[in-house]
């Protein structure tokens, strides 16, 4: 079921089926976040969403430089706490380049109050 999941959302991501990417905040290290919101969906309680992430610096990677990537986020909005679902890093600035597609298998997680991710979930689960 991981690697069906893993597949679609490789599939999904490589079409750029994306609407706009709407600049949300930044942080200390100069990292840009985006949020599509013609994607987000609200199912049993959760919030799930595309984000961007566009770097200064690039992530080091077995295959090169990554200066972006584009990952899916399940959001509890009564904690707060989220998942991340699937992450694609590419070797160009917004989403742009070559890919690299993986499946996160995260436990649920909660960002320190204030930081960039926090913001932004709070945002997203008080407009939905």
């Amino acid at each position: 079921m991981k690697k069906l999941l893993v597949l679609l959302f490789s599939i999904l991501i490589s079409f750029n089926s994306y609407g706009e990417w709407r600049y949300i905040t930044d942080n200390v290290n100069g990292t840009n976040y985006y949020i599509d919101y013609e994607t987000i969906k609200e199912n049993n309680g959760y919030l799930y969403f595309w984000q961007l992430d566009d770097y200064l610096e690039p992530l080091s990677d077995s295959d090169g430089p990554r200066f972006s990537s584009i990952l899916m986020y399940k959001v509890d909005c009564d904690s707060l706490s989220y998942k991340r679902l699937t992450a694609t890093f590419y070797s160009g600035q917004m989403g742009k380049g070559t890919s690299k597609t993986i499946s996160m298998d995260d436990d649920w997680l909660n960002s320190p109050s204030g930081s960039g991710g926090t913001l932004i979930r709070n945002e997203l689960c008080l407009s939905y």
